[in-house]
């Protein structure tokens, strides 16, 4: 009865094991599509004054076509209650609208691109598309906006009501007050500073602090788990040590062949935990990857500290008061899920660790 008590407890603690597998591996896979917004750099213009109408978008552009550090970079802005409407079915619906100067596909990789040729093109949002046609399959459909018509290019995949179009000359009293700018030398004060020289001065929204704020967590589990792994496998390795009568023999053919034989068992213990210790090793070299924003020209450059400080205070307050369109809801989403999946990881590394310790320990004993 007690040996089948101990058997449950093992297939337990192998089950908790699984799941944090699985848990690590899907917070891994959030963190995978963050990683890849971490590309681009997201600038706010704090009221109308730094923000741009169509001439000056035009200007800004052309002047970074002439400047030596050539930037990539659309501008953007979001406003709530616009109405869109498909005439074929009759049909008008309030939706967020985003009006857009430049490369669509700097704000949504998936979808196909418009730039600032295509004005009778539009994207709109799979939360849209159902309302409007009761479906996906719109593609080559026209739809009317502010009494111009659209032609839908793609589809872009998210549940908000969202139409989004490249702006007019005639749009003079539309400001773009966002900016999202693919990120140099991994480094968004480097770009912030590039678009500044062509745009004025904008403000960063730091979603970087965020994200390698939470991938420390997707790096400690590992660790937490390997340290708890190794701590066990110490205690295996030791109970499953044969003692050998005669050391002093052990130096010669036969010794050897004898100690070998009797530790068999320890001798696996010592692989698996060496083998541990290397993929520990390995990971870390692997997942350490610091943006340049983060490294001083030495660590004892105080100075520095007090000014990254100050910034990332300055990051946590814009982002608090700032109003939030599609793309920022899209990085805090991602960030929500990644949270939950490590936050889910980390219990489960605690427990699992507890229970190897317990019901495991006295398999050789």
């Amino acid at each position: 009865m007690k040996n089948k008590s101990v058997f449950k407890r093992k297939i337990l603690t192998v089950a908790i094991g699984l799941l944090l597998l699985i848990s690590y591996i899907l917070g891994n896979i959030e963190m995978g599509k963050l990683g890849s917004k971490m590309d681009y750099v997201n600038l706010i213009s704090l009221g109308d004054e730094n923000g741009m109408t169509y001439p000056l978008a035009e200007s800004v552009h052309q002047r970074n076509q002439q400047s030596e550090e050539l930037l990539q970079f659309v501008n953007w802005r979001q406003e709530s209650g616009g109405r869109v409407s498909y005439k074929e079915l009759n049909r008008m619906e309030t939706a967020e609208i985003m009006a857009v100067y430049g490369r669509t596909d700097l704000i949504f990789p998936d979808c196909e691109a418009m730039d600032i040729e295509n004005k009778t093109g539009c994207l709109i949002s799979k939360g849209l598309a159902f309302r409007l046609f009761g479906g996906t399959d719109v593609v080559g459909n026209i739809l009317e906006y502010n009494s111009r018509e659209y032609e839908v290019i793609d589809i872009i995949d998210s549940d908000i009501p969202l139409f989004v179009y490249e702006l007019w000359e005639e749009d003079s009293s539309i400001v773009l007050d966002r900016a999202t700018v693919l990120c140099i030398q991994n480094s968004p004060k480097q770009t912030k500073a590039a678009y500044d020289k062509v745009a004025g001065m904008w403000s960063l929204v730091d979603y970087q602090m965020i994200f390698y704020g939470i991938k420390i967590v997707y790096f400690i589990v590992p660790w937490i788990l390997g340290v708890g792994l190794l701590l066990s496998i110490r205690r295996y390795k030791k109970a499953a040590r044969k003692p050998v009568v005669n050391r002093k023999n052990r130096l010669l053919d036969h010794g050897i062949k004898y100690y070998l034989k009797k530790n068999k068992e320890w001798l696996i213990w010592e692989m698996i935990l060496l083998l541990i210790l290397f993929c520990m090793i390995l990971f870390t070299v692997i997942q350490i990857k610091v943006p340049l924003d983060m490294i001083p020209d030495k660590w004892s450059n105080f100075e520095f500290w007090s000014e990254f400080y100050k910034n990332k205070q300055e990051a946590m307050l814009l982002m608090r008061s700032m109003k939030r369109g599609v793309v920022d809801l899209g990085y805090i989403t991602g960030f929500y899920r990644a949270s939950i999946a490590g936050a889910i990881s980390i219990i489960e590394v605690a427990v699992f660790t507890k229970m190897m310790k317990k019901n495991f320990s006295s398999f050789y004993m």
